[in-house]
């Protein structure tokens, strides 16, 4: 519902949502409840709290070690709020753990996940491109 109401455009509910998930899914340590939190530190980089946004961010990732594929689909999420908050750097390594994942997975290009990643990609190399021009000036 919390992603719902985020493409509805309404982060205030989003955020409403996203927090009682996140409190019914967190005692159990799963890998959903890491997925709301990450789409609340979206939000909460979008907003301008990208210090929340990383430790919300931190506490997740732990979780998801055991979970590869689910740890992919954190990190590409991961990566795009790296971009947001113009930690480009930051962003590139967490892409090269994404593709290591991938890799070692087999993941096909054809898979939502394996389309997330292009798309991704893609992002990383514009702003990678972006801040090259930006120190060439």
């Amino acid at each position: 519902i919390g992603e719902y109401w985020y493409r509805q455009g309404d982060p205030s509910k989003a955020q409403t949502f996203l927090n009682l998930a996140i409190q019914h899914t967190q005692k159990y340590d799963s890998p959903s409840c890491v997925g709301f939190q990450a789409s609340l530190a979206l939000i909460e980089a979008e907003e301008g709290k990208a210090e929340r946004a990383l430790e919300r961010l931190d506490e997740g990732e732990k979780i998801l070690q055991k979970h590869p594929r689910e740890h992919a689909v954190f990190l590409l999420q991961k990566t795009r709020i790296l971009l947001l908050i113009n930690r480009v750097s930051h962003a590139i390594r967490s892409l090269q753990r994404v593709n290591q994942i991938a890799e070692r997975l087999g993941i096909p290009i054809v898979s939502r996940i394996g389309r997330m990643l292009v798309d991704t990609r893609a992002l990383v190399r514009a702003a990678r491109d972006d801040e090259k021009s930006k120190t060439a000036d």
